[in-house]
C-alpha cells in the first residue's frame, strides 16, 4: 500500500482546485440568485439597434466557414432549476432547448436541412455539424451572466492584466474583443498551510488565503462585485468532491443537466465545509479612470478540514 496520502488517484484533483472550483460555483450561484444575468429575448433590439437574439458566424483560420456561430458572450446560463432570487417579481433566467433558423424553430436533438447541432453553454455558441450558408439567419433566446467567475489560472486573466496594465501607463486600448467579457471575477487560491484537526486523527485543517481579482469597465459594476467579495467574511460554504460528482456540462459545453447547481450538489455530494474568515484585505489599485477598464483584487483568509485518504 502507498505511504501517500494526498489522494486516492493521481489524477484526482487537488485540494487547490476543489476549495477554488467550489468557490467558483458558489459564486455563480449567488450572482444569479441576485439577478446578475441578461435574458436576451427572440428578436431583442439592442441599444445599438442590432438583434441580440442573432448569432453571428465565426470566422477563423481552422475554422469551416457557417459552422459556429456565437452569442453576444460567453457561459450562457444552463441552471433550469435551483436558483431562488433575492428580490421580488424577478424573471428566471432563459435556458434555450433549442434555436431559430430563418424563423423555424428547431429543438435540441433536431436536424436543420440535414445536419445536426449542439448547444456550447460554456463558450456561449451553436455548433452545427455540417456548414450552413450565408443565408442562413441563426437566433436564439437564452441568458448571459452579468457577472462571469472564471479559474484564475487562465488564458483571459492574463489576457485582461496584460491589457490593464497598457490602459494604466496609458498607451490605449489594445483588444476591445476582450471588453466582451466583463466583468469578470478570477479565483485562486494564495497559499495554504496544514495542521492536525484533533489529537489521534490524520484529518487536518487547512488554513490559507483565497485571492480574488476582478475586472470591470465602470465604477459602478467594479462597487458591486467589491461589496459582495467583502460580505464573504465569516461566510460558512458546503463543497463537494469536483471529482465524483455528475456534471452539469460536458467537454464540449453541451447541457447534461440543469439541476445541478452548487448548492445541489453540495447537499447531495457533501464532502466538507470552508469557512471565509475575517480580516479581508481589498488592494489599493491604481486605476486609470479615464479608460474603461478597471482592476481590484480581494483577500480572504480561509479554513477547511480536510480527510486524508488512506
Amino acid at each position: 500500500m502507498s505511504y501517500l496520502e494526498g489522494s486516492q488517484f493521481y489524477g484526482d484533483s487537488t485540494l487547490e482546485d476543489t476549495l477554488v472550483k467550489n468557490t467558483i460555483g458558489f459564486l455563480k450561484q449567488g450572482f444569479l440568485e441576485l439577478g446578475a444575468f441578461y435574458n436576451i429575448d427572440k428578436d431583442q433590439t439592442g441599444i445599438n439597434g442590432n438583434d441580440e437574439s442573432k448569432l453571428l458566424p465565426v470566422v477563423s483560420s481552422g475554422i469551416t466557414n457557417y459552422t459556429i456561430y456565437r452569442g453576444i458572450k460567453p457561459d450562457w446560463v444552463w441552471e433550469t432549476s435551483g436558483i431562488q432570487l433575492k428580490y421580488a417579481g424577478g424573471t428566471q433566467p432563459y435556458v434555450p432547448s433549442g434555436i431559430y433558423v430563418n424563423n423555424t424553430f428547431y429543438p435540441t436533438g433536431t436536424t436543420i436541412n440535414g445536419t445536426g447541432y449542439y448547444i456550447d453553454f460554456s463558450r456561449g455558441r451553436v455548433v452545427f455539424n455540417n456548414p450552413l450558408t450565408s443565408l442562413h439567419n441563426v437566433q436564439c433566446k437564452y441568458s448571459v451572466r452579468a457577472v462571469d467567475v472564471l479559474m484564475e489560472d487562465s488564458d483571459l486573466y492574463r489576457r485582461l492584466n496584460s491589457e490593464w496594465r497598457q490602459n494604466i501607463s496609458a498607451t490605449g486600448i489594445t483588444n476591445n474583443s476582450l471588453f466582451g467579457y466583463l466583468p469578470v471575477i478570477f479565483v485562486g487560491l494564495k497559499g495554504y498551510r496544514s495542521y492536525p484537526a484533533e489529537l489521534g486523527s490524520r484529518s487536518k485543517w487547512s488554513r490559507g488565503a483565497m485571492r480574488f481579482t476582478w475586472f470591470a469597465n465602470n465604477g459602478s459594476e467594479f462597487r458591486k462585485i467589491q461589496d459582495n467579495l467583502y460580505m464573504l467574511e465569516d461566510k460558512n460554504v458546503s463543497f463537494h468532491n469536483v471529482d465524483n460528482i455528475p456534471k452539469p456540462l460536458n467537454y464540449r459545453g453541451e447541457l447534461m443537466s440543469g439541476f445541478l447547481t452548487h448548492q445541489y450538489l453540495s447537499s447531495q455530494y457533501f464532502d466538507g465545509t470552508v469557512r471565509f474568515l475575517g480580516n479581508s484585505k481589498i488592494d489599493k489599485i491604481q486605476n486609470n479612470e479615464i479608460l474603461p477598464l478597471r482592476k481590484g483584487v480581494c483577500v480572504i483568509d480561509l479554513e477547511s478540514k480536510v480527510n486524508v485518504i488512506l
